[in-house]
């Protein structure tokens, strides 16, 4: 140790490190480079103990220091490319991770190379890269699930989806309990119209993980789309169970019930279909006459909010959800509809509108991809995310422009009702408090952060899995996802 301090420093610490033992680790990194202030591995091994304290900046900032000191450390520019693309600063991290690369061939640098160029959508290069890896790491390995799922995505971006199921198969083969792969597996064949072979690769997916509602969900969609009415109320209530917010699943099992003449059941699961008070209240708005006027910024200032709105056969719903938007002070808004394929009323609603922006998607299009369209058009300094049927009521926006402009470590605010429980109950409650996420029924995130992690996953079919997902990216880059409990929402009586 006398000898070479910082060599048995940087040992020790990585050891520390390894063991788990972050705080005995960061004594003794932190000591030796007071003595060695330029030796590569130290600045290597803080980096990426700063990066499992989630210190991302920090790590950062010591690994570049590490590849600047010593250019043929290809671990710490990997490392380093990891945490630029957690940070959202993909330019930099493929730079990293190219140089990683160039240094030697391994199959983590491999994968790396192939998902920052799937992440850009250059599916050609994310092909070749995963067949690479594939060369270097055995289907036997666990890492395989990773390649192969990923693959397959690239596979079928580039209209090969028949060899992408082909993949999958034979990933499956090696790890027949992967959920996620039997997932993949079922939404391509799904997508191809394969139903049959969708409905056996989806039931594997929940088998193996009960707890994925998009499986259930997907496999309703599949049955209800062939005429087949039997298991549909089974599979939707299975979903709706995991992902009560699930728009989409409550919506369909209504239409399911109804089709069998089960009326009052299927007012329970979906108020805002024809079977409820909420078409009543929309054919009589129709029938008036009546414009509905949308406050506009002006056209030179940018919105303080863009409220982006999916909805697809919510008519009564979306007619109140934009009253309450039209009664909402303070901020400068501006309201972006998006139009699923609705076959009720909701299109006549949308055409009485004015101040808004008006997109239609087409038919079969997720809800998160949907959402996607609606936040391309945003031009916002934030984006809110509401349901049709969130009711807001006056105040509630302006409040939570206030939530997360108040705190720069805030980068989503989602409202009390859906993702508090009823800890801190008390509407007065200043407070916000950390959630792991947030339902996109109200859900208010940072344009910038927003564009810097491409938006919701368009892989999944449901709002919740995609939400999940998000706030998972969000919190990886270092922004807190935290509900306000003054922000609320709900139905106009206030009940469920």
């Amino acid at each position: 140790y006398q000898a070479v301090p910082e060599m048995a420093a940087a040992a020790y610490g990585f050891f520390l490190l390894e063991t788990g033992d972050l705080n005995a680790a960061e004594r003794v990194l932190r000591s030796a480079l007071v003595i060695a202030p330029d030796h590569a591995p130290l600045h290597w091994y803080s980096g990426l103990l700063a990066q499992r304290q989630g210190d991302l900046p920090r790590a950062a900032a010591a690994l570049r220091r590490a590849c600047t000191l010593d250019p043929a450390l290809p671990d710490a520019a990997f490392a380093l490319a990891w945490v630029l693309h957690d940070l959202g600063d993909m330019p930099e991290a493929e730079v990293w991770g190219a140089r990683a690369l160039a240094t030697g061939t391994t199959g983590d640098r491999r994968l790396q190379a192939a998902w920052f160029a799937l992440r850009r959508r250059d599916y050609d290069v994310a092909e070749s890269q995963y067949r690479a890896a594939a060369c270097l790491i055995a289907l036997a390995d666990p890492r395989s699930q990773l390649l192969y799922r990923h693959w397959s995505e690239a596979l079928q971006a580039l209209g090969r989806g028949e060899e992408a199921r082909r993949l999958l198969t034979d990933a499956l083969q090696a790890h027949p309990e992967a959920a996620r792969l039997w997932y993949r597996l079922g939404c391509i064949a799904q997508e191809a119209g394969d139903w049959q072979a969708a409905d056996n690769a989806l039931a594997q997916a929940h088998q193996f993980e009960p707890t994925l509602a998009d499986a259930f969900f997907r496999r309703a969609q599949g049955l209800h789309g062939r005429g087949m009415a039997e298991g549909v109320a089974w599979l939707l209530e299975q979903a709706l169970f995991l992902a009560p917010e699930t728009l989409g699943a409550r919506a369909l099992l209504a239409e399911n019930l109804r089709e069998q003449g089960k009326i009052e059941a299927a007012q329970a699961y979906a108020p805002a279909l024809d079977v409820s008070e909420d078409e009543g209240d929309l054919a009589a708005w129709l029938r008036s006459g009546r414009p509905l006027r949308l406050p506009t910024p002006r056209r030179a200032q940018v919105p303080d909010v863009s409220v982006v709105l999916v909805v697809r056969n919510q008519g009564g719903a979306t007619l109140r959800a934009l009253h309450a938007l039209a009664a909402q002070t303070g901020p400068s808004v501006e309201t972006i509809l998006v139009d699923a394929a609705s076959t009720d009323g909701t299109p006549d609603l949308l055409a009485r509108v004015q101040g808004a922006t008006i997109l239609r998607t087409g038919q079969g299009l997720g809800w998160p991809q949907a959402a996607n369209q609606g936040a391309a058009r945003a031009r916002g300094r934030h984006i809110l995310f509401l349901a049709p049927d969130a009711q807001v009521p006056s105040g509630a926006l302006a409040l939570a422009l206030v939530r997360i402009e108040g705190d720069a470590s805030i980068g989503v605010v989602g409202g009390k009702r859906a993702t508090c429980d009823d800890q801190g109950d008390d509407p007065d409650d200043p407070c916000v408090h950390e959630v792991a996420s947030c339902s996109s029924a109200f859900l208010i995130v940072r344009r910038p952060l927003w564009a810097m992690l491409g938006g919701f996953d368009p892989a999944f079919a449901t709002a919740v899995d995609g939400d999940r997902d998000f706030c998972q990216r969000v919190w990886r880059t270092g922004f807190r996802v935290v509900c306000a409990p003054r922000v609320r929402w709900g139905a106009e009586d206030g009940g469920d």
